[in-house]
C-alpha cells in the first residue's frame, strides 16, 4: 500500500546515515523486507549494505493512514461517519503536526502483532479482536509492487476497521514508545489518542509542517 524504501548505493547510505546520527538523527530500518519485523535504529558502519533494497510494501505504514478513514455509519452521526475512527491527527501546542505522525502508530501496530493475541504481553484489551484482525491480516493479498491506483483497497480498508479496538484500547492509551528507537520517538506516548468508543465529532485539523530537529528515515537493509 505505502512504500517508506527506496534505492541507495553504499556511499549514499553510509554519507546520509553519518549525516542524521551527527545531527542528532536516528535512521531506523528493517534487515531485509520482512514488514512484519519490528524496526530499529541502522548504524551504517556496521551495516554497509552494497545497496538498499528496491521499494516494498510497509503495511504498517498503510495502517497508520487506513485507521484514519474508518467510516462507521451505524454508530456515528451522518455529518460525521468518521466519529469512531482510529485516533484524531491533531495539532501541537504551536499548531505543528507531530514529526512522524502515523509512523509512531504503525509501530504500535507491528509491535501488537509480534506479541500476539494471547501472551501476557500482548497489547490487545480483547484476544477476539486481536484473533479478528491477525486472520483479516494474514489473509490480505501480496501486492508487491502493484501500482497503488490498481490496488483494490476494500480487504485493507476492512482489516484497517479491525484495528480500531486496538488504537481505543488501554494499554494503547499507555503504550510508550521504546528507548532504543532513538530521536524522535523514544519515550513518548501515542499522539491523538482516543479512548473507547469516545466520539470524534470534528475532522482532522489542518497543521503546519511539522518542525523536525530531529528526524527519522525508514530504510531496507536486504
Amino acid at each position: 500500500m505505502i512504500s517508506n524504501y527506496g534505492f541507495f548505493v553504499l556511499p549514499c547510505f553510509i554519507i546520509f546515515c553519518t549525516t542524521m546520527l551527527s545531527n542528532h538523527m536516528d535512521p531506523l530500518g528493517r534487515h531485509g523486507a520482512d514488514v512484519n519485523q519490528l524496526t530499529m535504529i541502522l548504524d551504517p558502519s556496521e551495516e554497509n549494505p552494497k545497496t538498499i533494497s528496491p521499494a516494498v510494501d510497509d503495511s504498517w505504514r498503510s495502517f497508520g493512514a487506513l485507521v484514519r478513514k474508518v467510516k462507521n455509519k451505524k454508530e456515528c452521526p451522518k455529518d460525521s461517519p468518521l466519529c469512531l475512527r482510529g485516533y484524531f491527527r491533531n495539532c501541537e501546542g504551536n499548531g505543528h503536526l507531530t514529526p512522524f505522525f502515523e509512523f509512531r502508530w504503525a509501530y504500535f501496530f507491528n509491535d501488537a502483532f509480534t506479541r500476539g493475541c494471547n501472551s501476557e504481553e500482548s497489547l490487545w484489551d480483547s484476544s477476539q479482536d486481536c484473533l479478528k484482525f491477525y486472520d483479516a491480516y494474514t489473509s490480505l493479498p501480496d501486492v508487491g509492487l502493484t501500482p497503488i491506483l490498481k490496488i483494490d483497497v476494500g480487504p485493507w480498508m476492512e482489516a484497517a476497521a479491525l484495528l480500531v479496538p486496538l488504537c481505543r484500547g488501554n494499554k494503547a492509551g499507555n503504550y510508550v514508545l521504546p528507548d532504543h528507537l532513538g530521536k524522535p520517538y523514544a519515550g513518548k506516548k501515542l499522539p491523538g489518542y482516543v479512548p473507547g468508543d469516545t466520539q470524534i465529532l470534528k475532522d482532522d485539523p489542518d497543521c503546519f509542517s511539522p518542525e523536525c530537529p530531529e528526524l527519522a528515515i525508514f530504510v531496507s537493509t536486504a
